[in-house]
This record gives C-alpha cells, sequence and structure tokens, in this order.
C-alpha cells in the first residue's frame, strides 16, 4: 500500500467521494461543474498536493520523493514545489517545469523536468475566467484580501484548496530562492530554511505568477506555516524565479481563476 494518502472531492456531478490511504497527507480536489444550459460539455478543474511541507519540517528531512515528470504528466499544469534536498526552487507554467537556484545578481533559471520534489501543489483548469484587476495591489495582504473577494463572489468556500494565477506588471516584487549545500546535513528547520534563502529584487516587469490557496486547514501543507496562500513567479525572459515574498501588482494585470 501507498504511504501516500488521497483526497478526491467531486462537485456538481454528485454526492462528494472521498478516499484515503496510507500515512503521509497527499491531498487532491477535483471540481466538476456543467456549462450553462443549453451546452451539454463538461469543464473542469483539479487542485493537487504530492507531499507535505509540513512534514518536512516536522521529520527534519528534505529528501524528495515526487516527480516532476508524474506532475507534467497531467497536462497544462500551473503550481510549484522545492527541489529535492532544497536544491532549488520549482515553478510549473502552462505544463513547463522551470527550476530557479541562487546565482550572484540573480537565479540561474532552467527549465527541466528530471528532478524530484520535496513537495508539489499544482492545478490546471480546461478554461480560465480572466478577472481583470483594476485597482493597485500593494502587498501580500491586499493580494490576499482581492484572491478571498474573487472567491466570495464566485460563490467557492473558503476552505477549498485551488490553483489561480496572474499575469500582468509590477512595480515592484521582492522574492526568495532556495538552496540548501549539498554538504549540510544537520537537521532541517525553520532557521535553516530562511538561511538557505536568498533573496532578490525585481522591478517594473511583466511578471507570470501562480498562486495556491490553502485556506486556514491546509496552511503549511504547501504554504509558509501559517499563511494561507502561497505565491512563485518568472519573468518573461525566463531568467527570474522563486517564492514571492513581498509585491506590488500594477492596474491591468489579470487575474486567471479556474473554472470550477
Amino acid at each position: 500500500m501507498s504511504i501516500l494518502g488521497k483526497i478526491f472531492r467531486l462537485c456538481g456531478v454528485g454526492m462528494p467521494v472521498v478516499v484515503m490511504v496510507g500515512g503521509m497527507i497527499l491531498a487532491a480536489s477535483m471540481h466538476l461543474s456543467v456549462k450553462e444550459a443549453g451546452a451539454q460539455s463538461l469543464m473542469s478543474c483539479t487542485f493537487r498536493v504530492d507531499g507535505s511541507r509540513q512534514n518536512m519540517f516536522r521529520t527534519g528531512k528534505t529528501d524528495g520523493k515526487v516527480s516532476l515528470r508524474n506532475g507534467l504528466g497531467e497536462g497544462d499544469v500551473y503550481g510549484y514545489g522545492q527541489v529535492n534536498l532544497l536544491q532549488g526552487d520549482i515553478i510549473l507554467y502552462g505544463g513547463k517545469s522551470y527550476i530557479a537556484v541562487p546565482g550572484a545578481d540573480k537565479p540561474s533559471v532552467e527549465e527541466r523536468d528530471d528532478l524530484k520534489a520535496v513537495f508539489l501543489a499544482y492545478g490546471r483548469s480546461h478554461i480560465w475566467q480572466e478577472i481583470p484587476i483594476e485597482r493597485e495591489l500593494f502587498g501580500l495582504g491586499e493580494v490576499e484580501d482581492f484572491i478571498a473577494e474573487t472567491a466570495r463572489s464566485l460563490n467557492m468556500p473558503m476552505d477549498e484548496m485551488f490553483v489561480f494565477r496572474i499575469e500582468g506588471k509590477i512595480e515592484h516584487a521582492k522574492y526568495g530562492v532556495i538552496y540548501r549545500a549539498p554538504t549540510n546535513t544537520a537537521r532541517h528547520t525553520p532557521g535553516e530554511h530562511s538561511s538557505a534563502t536568498s533573496h532578490y529584487n525585481v522591478e517594473g516587469e511583466n511578471l507570470f505568477i501562480v498562486g495556491a490557496w490553502a485556506g486556514e486547514d491546509n496552511s503549511g501543507q504547501y504554504t509558509a506555516r501559517t499563511e494561507t496562500m502561497q505565491m512563485y513567479m518568472i519573468n518573461e525572459a525566463k531568467d527570474k524565479a522563486g517564492h514571492i515574498e513581498n509585491i506590488t501588482i500594477q492596474p491591468g494585470a489579470i487575474l486567471y481563476w479556474p473554472n470550477c
């Protein structure tokens, strides 16, 4: 029996179904909804978490057991994670996998899919609803508020797990990239995690941002310890990427919302 558990929720096509197997939590929710009357085709979006960031800190182990190719095999996915032994950040965007490792002035970013991850949070949607961002979003708090407002306006429960993305110009962003030296054999702790993170800034560029909403019940599994949301980014030139620590998004950017 696999040590990974699975949770599936089916919405709009019958009663919820939950399947759990084994010890480590692997959470996945799949939402299926039917188009407006007269259109009979089925739309779907999915969200999945393989592995657990929380478990990494609980055990102090950073070895990766999740294959990037397995995640990418699900199609046009968007998401993020961290490389085996924390030797880089992972950004999944449009079905491609980008690996960022720290550099002198900016990270080194490479497209590759032959690695394993400590954890992956990712999803896809057959159709993305485009929602214009008509005001400046100053800081992660305002971005989180905007995501929560959007979810409420679309009647999505705030305890749902889902992936979203934002594309557009930012005024400023601070981002980090993880890299733990392979010679470091110490138990991994939040302090070690912070020390292994390099920090960078990006100004006035168009960014491709992927975020995941955890809600209170799932915070820590694929977000920072008590956070309900996490976001990663990659720029148009594909030479800057990492996890977002602070950001100001300019009006005119587009929020892409999964059509669940």
